[in-house]
């Protein structure tokens, strides 16, 4: 995985004034978190060039970056969380997770259905239960998807979280063999149609 650098600076000022003043400069506060960071970190940034980094980057939301602060320490940063404003939809505020090359960290990652199953010509519905998936990589192993091929799912079948392949490095810590996705037949699909049409008739008897 390629490593961009983003550039930030330390903010002593905390607080909605001192945020007003940031965005006057076009920066945001932020937040660096993360037990190799030890305390949190308040930093100031600049939205616009985050958003470059993840609308390039393949991994988007899940992109590793070079934290620069102006010194030599070496700072490699996940986006931890965000905000956005309501209106404008810019962004106004984001937390950084600090994280070590060789420790896993838990991730977010899409999942990426291939391939066509024979069902759908028999008119089976296919139905994508889960489009994510949380898993344990090291940093700077995080793929950008999980694949999952469902050229082989046929009518009534289930693909559960046991059957899929993962890449070399990743895990999922789960007790539970979840269903991702399924094929359902056209009677089944009719069924719970109807049936949720009933609840809300039965309800107001």
């Amino acid at each position: 995985m390629e490593i961009v650098q983003i550039k930030a600076s330390v903010r002593h000022e905390t607080g909605k004034a001192a945020a007003r003043r940031l965005r006057v400069q076009k920066l945001i506060p932020a937040v660096l978190y993360g037990k190799a960071a030890g305390e949190p970190v308040n930093l100031s940034l600049d939205p616009k060039a985050l958003r470059q980094i993840v609308a390039k980057s393949a991994h988007r939301l899940n992109t590793v970056m070079k934290l620069d602060l102006g010194d030599d320490a070496e700072r490699l940063v996940l986006i931890k969380d965000y905000q956005l404003d309501p209106v404008s939809r810019d962004l106004v505020h984001v937390d950084l997770m600090q994280v070590k090359a060789d420790e896993p960290v838990s991730v977010k990652v899409p999942i990426s259905y291939e391939g066509t199953s024979p069902a759908i010509k028999e008119g089976g519905n296919f139905q994508a239960l889960r489009r994510e998936l949380v898993v344990q990589v090291l940093p700077t192993a995080i793929p950008e998807n999980i694949v999952i091929d469902i050229s082989k799912l046929m009518m009534g079948e289930n693909i559960h979280l046991n059957d899929v392949v993962l890449p070399a490095g990743v895990t999922v810590k789960s007790s539970v063999n979840f269903t991702i996705c399924a094929m359902e037949a056209p009677e089944v699909e009719e069924k719970r149609g109807g049936a949720e049409a009933a609840a809300p008739a039965a309800a107001k008897k």
